[in-house]
């Protein structure tokens, strides 16, 4: 379980680089010239939303795990 306490930072700067990415393509995308990169740019845009969604998913559902293993641990160590 020692590895468990570093599953949730690693989420964290995971989805914080995943929102800085996703700023640098809504920059890229209010700069773009033509529809073909704009396509692009909001294609990498839907594909960096998704792994964002499901980095607060995931960390989400482990945050809460965390919480209902420490209530059980605490509920049945007497």
């Amino acid at each position: 379980m020692s590895g468990d306490y570093r599953v949730l930072p690693k989420l964290y700067r995971q989805m914080a680089h995943t929102e800085k990415r996703l700023d640098e393509i809504s920059a890229g995308a209010l700069n773009a010239e033509d529809s073909d990169e704009r396509a692009m740019l909001f294609q990498q845009m839907i594909e960096t939303k998704s792994s964002l969604v499901s980095d607060m998913a995931l960390s989400s559902t482990y945050q809460s795990y965390l919480q209902e293993t420490l209530k059980f641990a605490i509920t049945n160590s007497a």
